[in-house]
């Protein structure tokens, strides 16, 4: 939750208060994703997998955004 918060809101929150507010959001976006993975009929093993992947793609984005102003 708290990297999903960070990376999406990160860079436009600066206050505390907002970060944690972004955390609060971060953790909505995730149990949303969990409950769309549930509605599709995983079992418990593949939900383990598929959040293990939803924040490796979380974390992802920062590398490559930066890469991305690095080339241009």
């Amino acid at each position: 939750m708290l990297i999903i918060g960070e990376v999406i809101f990160g860079k436009i929150f600066t206050n505390f208060a907002l970060r944690l507010l972004a955390v609060v959001v971060g953790g909505i976006v995730y149990y949303i994703v969990i409950a769309i993975v549930l509605k599709l009929g995983l079992n418990a093993n593949n939900l383990k997998l598929f959040s293990a992947i939803v924040v490796a793609f979380f974390l992802a984005i920062p590398y490559y955004d930066e890469q991305r102003k690095n080339s241009i």
